[in-house]
């Protein structure tokens, strides 16, 4: 091994991002679940440390969510 995580594992970022999935050679890959300290819920595919393919994205607005659910590529949503 290269000092890089594979498998699966959890990262909490300094930012108060927290990843829980995939890794392979030190980057998030396969599924995975990111709560973002914001609120955003983001659960699907990650390829190369970014979203990528499908997946589900929630967003906290007020009291009430909203998701979007489709094709990823980064922070582009492309459903």
């Amino acid at each position: 091994m290269d000092g890089h995580l594979d498998g699966q594992g959890e990262e909490i970022t300094d930012y108060g991002n927290h990843y829980k999935g995939g890794w392979v050679r030190g980057w998030k890959q396969g599924l995975g679940k990111m709560q973002y300290k914001d609120g955003r819920v983001y659960e699907g595919n990650f390829f190369d440390d970014g979203k990528e393919g499908f997946g589900k994205m929630t967003y906290p607005i007020d009291d009430l969510k909203d998701t979007y659910e489709g094709t990823f590529k980064g922070d582009n949503m492309d459903g």
